[in-house]
């Protein structure tokens, strides 16, 4: 990941899309790169693991994705944390398109209509 990084300079659109027993590469990367790839206008962070629940490391991928003001897709499928992705939903003013699983089970009433407060007014 850090040789995309580093040499990717450009790339408007990245998906990572991988099963992991450890992700602290993954996420040592993102952490040490938080401005990296800053013209992106498509990310998709599709993460499983072998565990039961998979740990996403929400500093790093916040850190990451909150300095991408060019994004206008964001797919964050494997993330299901209502106060991180309103959080960064904050900072994103292009964005059009949004992907996130809705485990209603998990999800109370608070935790949607701060979700629905915190989507910009585009998407």
């Amino acid at each position: 990941m850090a040789l995309v990084f580093r040499h990717c300079a450009l790339l408007r659109s990245l998906t990572i899309s991988a099963i992991y027993r450890d992700g602290d590469a993954l996420f040592s990367t993102l952490r040490a790169n938080p401005t990296a790839l800053p013209n992106l206008n498509a990310f998709k962070f599709l993460v499983t693991s072998y565990a039961d629940q998979v740990h996403v490391d929400l500093a790093a991928l916040a850190q990451f994705v909150k300095n991408k003001t060019h994004l206008r897709l964001l797919d964050l499928s494997s993330v299901v944390n209502y106060e991180f992705l309103s959080e960064i939903l904050k900072g994103l003013p292009k964005l059009e398109v949004l992907g996130i699983e809705l485990a209603f089970e998990r999800w109370t009433p608070n935790e949607m209509k701060l979700l629905e407060d915190s989507l910009p007014t585009q998407l």
